[in-house]
């Protein structure tokens, strides 16, 4: 509930296919930093994600988007040799083989644009455990295409390449993901979005601003959040949402004080509704 909701907040429409219910691994291109993780989760209500170390050292990140916690090197604290990761790749073979698809980002971090980053060593170790222990596990590579993916509800279409089976050489698995990341990629950009009527447009963006006035703090905030913790094009989406959703609460909070000292308690419900159908109205 939590994944579909955030979701909604973030993006007007994420356009995805459907895997197939039998487990597989889908190696997946990262751009949008952990907004990532709830556009690809369209894939499959049960697709388990791996998520950085960074984030699920955090309550909000285990609760936005669950899974099997992997350190990379900048997430690793002083003295610890290996961050855990070797317990996490076999809880990720546990999941497959238990029937769960597993969601992995070859790259361990995200950029926006078409330039891929490389793939880590950690993907040929789960590669070559899955091998050995499902060698006829599917693999597929996934890419998302952001229509404007530094704005708030953007479109987002995604595409998939396989399936795949697991090549029998030891070596190349690298350049194999790599080749298959950016073949879902160009999938994805040849796809293009729907025009929109310009009028339509113009209009429903200015009738969720008017829904969203009692609300416009939260807009501050998102825009100091971006300028205090956004170090680059990957992550401003994120912590647009991150400055501007605990904004909104506090907003209605304000608003539940104001109801509650005025006896107009008419007010939180239609302050809140009204946030609520400025979402589904703006677009992007």
């Amino acid at each position: 509930m939590i994944v579909h909701l955030w979701r909604w907040l973030s993006f007007d429409r994420v356009q995805a296919p459907r895997l197939p219910e039998e487990p597989a691994i889908v190696l997946a291109a990262h751009y949008n930093g952990l907004l990532d993780g709830f556009v690809y989760s369209v894939l499959s209500p049960g697709l388990l994600g791996v998520i950085s170390a960074q984030w699920h050292r955090t309550a909000l990140g285990r609760v936005l988007l669950p899974g099997i916690s992997v350190s990379r090197k900048k997430d690793r604290k002083q003295g610890d040799a290996d961050g855990g990761n070797l317990a996490a790749f076999k809880g990720m073979l546990g999941a497959l083989k238990m029937g769960r698809s597993l969601l992995y980002f070859p790259e361990g971090t995200s950029r926006l644009g078409a330039e891929r980053l490389p793939v880590q060593r950690g993907t040929e170790l789960l590669l070559r455990m899955a091998r050995t222990s499902l060698p006829d596990i599917p693999v597929y590579f996934a890419a998302a295409h952001y229509e404007s993916p530094t704005t708030w509800r953007s479109r987002v279409i995604v595409e998939l390449d396989g399936p795949h089976c697991l090549p029998e050489s030891k070596t190349g698995l690298s350049e194999w993901v790599a080749d298959g990341m950016l073949r879902a990629q160009e999938k994805a950009l040849a796809r293009t979005f729907p025009p929109r009527l310009q009028t339509v447009f113009i209009g429903r963006r200015i009738f969720a601003v008017m829904l969203m006035l009692p609300v416009m703090p939260a807009w501050l905030a998102s825009t100091l959040a971006i300028r205090r913790y956004a170090d680059d094009t990957n992550v401003i989406s994120l912590w647009r949402m991150l400055g501007g959703i605990p904004a909104v609460f506090a907003c209605w909070l304000l608003w539940l004080l104001a109801a509650w000292l005025t006896g107009c308690f008419w007010i939180l419900p239609t302050v809140m509704a009204a946030s609520l159908m400025g979402v589904a109205a703006w677009t992007s």
